[in-house]
């Protein structure tokens, strides 16, 4: 449920979920310990100096796979004993010691949303393919914030990917009698915002939209844009100039 259009190395794209079958399965909780785990393995660059032949070792973390690790876990409302998780199903960790932007711990993989119940049972999930992005990545563990943005009685929570240096791109979902379902917006197919949360709060507009800022560098300067719930959809129906602050 995915810093470019969705993603660490620029994203493009939805997250356009699938939805598959209900079951029990076992989590692994992720874990601050993983960080200094994995061997390392040597990069070498051969370089030819004026002197003779000479090599340079760059060493760069191993990945490692990991299976059902849970990254977030909230309570969803008016819904006891029930709450949403984000899972790496299948994929790898690593920590990434490369500066910039993902430096740090890195999970990678196939990513689900799910709804369990108390005893970790699962009551519906949401796969999050990749082929919109050019992969899905999550630096950490994090919370999902809720909210009714389209006043149709339903919990709703963003969650978003690294777009640059100015924010992140953001896909809506919301957890109804169906199950997990995306919620479409238009004209575009995912929200850009100045912020970097994976699942923040959007500044809710009554009865049924909401708003979000972010710096464009086309037009330098800061935009707010308004998005109202019409015919099951959010369209943008305004975009105006926006103070920094």
């Amino acid at each position: 449920m995915y810093r470019g259009k969705w993603l660490v190395v620029a994203i493009c794209g939805a997250i356009l979920p699938m939805a598959t079958g209900c079951g029990s399965v076992p989590h692994e909780n992720a874990s601050s310990n993983s960080t200094n785990s994995g061997s390392l393995i040597a990069a070498h660059a051969n370089e030819v100096s004026d002197s003779g032949n000479s090599s340079t070792a760059v060493e760069y973390p191993a990945p490692r796979s990991v299976r059902n690790v849970i990254l977030a876990k909230t309570q969803i409302p008016r819904r006891a004993g029930q709450l949403l998780e984000l899972v790496d199903v299948k994929g790898q960790y690593v920590d990434n010691t490369i500066v910039g932007p993902f430096q740090g711990n890195n999970w990678t993989g196939q990513f689900q949303l799910r709804v369990v119940n108390s005893t970790g049972n699962t009551l519906s999930k949401l796969s999050l393919p990749n082929n919109k992005f050019t992969r899905l990545l999550f630096m950490g563990k994090f919370q999902f914030h809720f909210a009714d943005y389209n006043g149709d009685g339903y919990p709703d929570f963003t969650l978003g990917q690294y777009a640059g240096s100015n924010g992140n791109w953001y896909e809506i979902f919301e957890v109804n009698a169906h199950g997990i379902v995306q919620l479409q917006t238009k004209p575009t197919a995912q929200l850009f915002a100045s912020d970097f949360a994976y699942s923040p709060l959007f500044q809710q507009v009554k009865p049924d939209g909401f708003r979000i800022k972010y710096y464009d560098n086309a037009k330098p300067g800061w935009y707010q844009a308004t998005y109202s719930w019409r015919n099951g959809t959010f369209e943008q129906t305004s975009i105006r100039k926006a103070s920094s602050s």
